[in-house]
């Protein structure tokens, strides 16, 4: 036996089939998981930690996956739901500080257009940390109101509102920046 999963025992004939399904969710997850949960949490340490975390569930729930969805989506929830954890947590206990301030959410650009990308993402770490979550799920991500809520453990006309304060926070914050539509720059 290798691992004790949670939904039970990862025999040593299941190992490389797990293990190599693993991989593979892995190296076609990571980038967006890492993605989201920067901009749930405004801090890249924090954001891989979550992942290592959130795959790290997802090995020890390997047997118990229902199959309701595709592991994709499986480890996406799960990820989400760590996020969330970390941002309840951090709200809790205080906010975790990265020591590299220098680390970017986006690759450095010879494209104009980048800088407003870099300003959108600092903007959106500015909001508070509801908002931020409820933006990034509804508007970022494309989750239903309805499914922002249950994630959040919030009513729908709180996600509502929480949007509303946020994309008018995005706007007043990036208005400026932003292209207009036909404007180039």
């Amino acid at each position: 036996m290798l691992a004790s999963p949670i939904g039970g025992e990862i025999t040593s004939n299941q190992a490389p089939d797990v293990a190599g399904e693993m991989k593979v969710l892995f190296e076609s997850s990571y980038r967006k998981l890492l993605l989201m949960a920067q901009r749930i949490l405004g801090d890249t340490d924090s954001a891989e930690d979550v992942i290592q975390d959130a795959f790290l569930l997802a090995w020890r729930g390997w047997l118990s996956f229902r199959g309701d969805s595709s592991r994709q989506t499986w480890v996406y929830g799960i990820a989400v739901n760590c996020a969330l954890n970390r941002l309840r947590s951090n709200r809790r206990y205080g906010a975790v500080v990265s020591l590299d301030e220098s680390r970017t959410l986006v690759a450095p650009s010879r494209d104009p257009s980048s800088e407003v990308v870099l300003d959108l993402d600092n903007a959106i770490k500015a909001l508070p940390h509801r908002t931020r979550a409820v933006f990034v799920l509804r508007d970022v991500e494309g989750f239903s109101t309805e499914e922002v809520a249950s994630r959040l453990g919030i009513s729908a006309g709180t996600v509502k509102s929480q949007l509303f304060s946020a994309r008018r926070a995005l706007a007043r914050t990036l208005g400026p920046e932003l292209p207009q539509p036909g404007e180039k720059r």
